[in-house]
């Protein structure tokens, strides 16, 4: 597994790898016939292990070309989190057909996690080992029920962070 620098360094969606620093990330995102968003964090062209030097246009990482996408540097930071949040919700002061243009909220909410919860980027690496070929009660063992609410806590993120590096040791 990957340690990471909080909010930093991001793990790209599509090769798995690490994306060492905010200007080699993008931001991408798919849109469903009705116009609403999914998310992927992925290696900018520049900076991906996939790209192919010989050609210029080569996406790599890179899934797919919209002018929607953009550099994860446009999503960090306060105006990263009103450019997500508008995205789930023009707010009040909008026009009505402003609407949600999110088509799949987990995922959306899964990207806001990884852009702005510290620790939230690395644990997820281990959410797979917490649940699958675990029993349910080895799951609310390791959790101590915990709510879904502490679950997310940097400090509860970055203590499971620290269990799993121990056990990797």
């Amino acid at each position: 597994m990957i340690t990471l620098e909080p909010l930093k360094q991001w793990i790209c969606d599509t090769c798995g790898e690490l994306i060492a620093k905010t200007e080699d990330g993008w931001v991408e995102w798919t849109q469903d016939g009705s116009g609403r968003h999914s998310f992927r964090l992925v290696h900018h062209v520049s900076a991906s292990p996939r790209a192919e030097p010989s050609r210029f246009h080569s996406g790599g990482c890179y899934g797919h070309s919209a002018n929607r996408d953009h550099h994860l540097r446009t999503f960090l930071g306060e105006l990263g989190m009103v450019k997500m949040l508008s995205l789930l919700d023009a707010g009040s002061l909008h026009m009505p057909e402003y609407r949600q243009q999110v088509a799949d909220v987990r995922s959306w909410v899964d990207t806001f996690r990884r852009l702005f919860c510290p620790y939230y980027e690395e644990a997820r690496q281990y959410f797979g080992r917490l649940t699958n070929g675990h029993d349910i009660n080895s799951v609310h063992d390791y959790l101590g029920g915990a709510n879904e609410v502490l679950t997310y806590e940097p400090q509860f993120l970055r203590d499971m962070c620290e269990h799993y590096r121990r056990l990797d040791g």
